[in-house]
């Protein structure tokens, strides 16, 4: 008796959905949206981080300090995050930081 086989559906696009735009399925070359870059798509090109919440990329803030343009609206102290490099407030008291660029 001969077993059953299933069959499975494969791509030679290898992209990350995120990023990608279209791919050549014959060369399995992928094309990427704007700030997405890299071989599949899944890297943020220069002045961009993945927001790990949405895995977009989104564009790097860097405190005034440094060259940026975050200066916690003059209500806070802005720092940069050690891993990630983005500006952080450390808020002055009354002050909450809501999370919008």
């Amino acid at each position: 008796m001969f077993g059953t086989s299933s069959k499975v559906c494969t791509t030679n696009c290898l992209c990350n959905p995120k990023g990608t735009k279209q791919c050549d399925e014959k060369l399995g070359v992928c094309e990427c949206h704007y700030p997405f870059e890299g071989h599949d798509c899944s890297y943020c090109g220069f002045g961009h981080i993945l927001d790990p919440a949405t895995l977009n990329c989104v564009r790097l803030r860097k405190c005034k300090d440094d060259g940026g343009d975050e200066d916690c609206n003059n209500h806070g102290i802005c720092y940069e995050d050690e891993q990630t490099g983005q500006a952080m407030c450390d808020c002055d008291q009354g002050f909450i930081n809501d999370g919008n660029d």
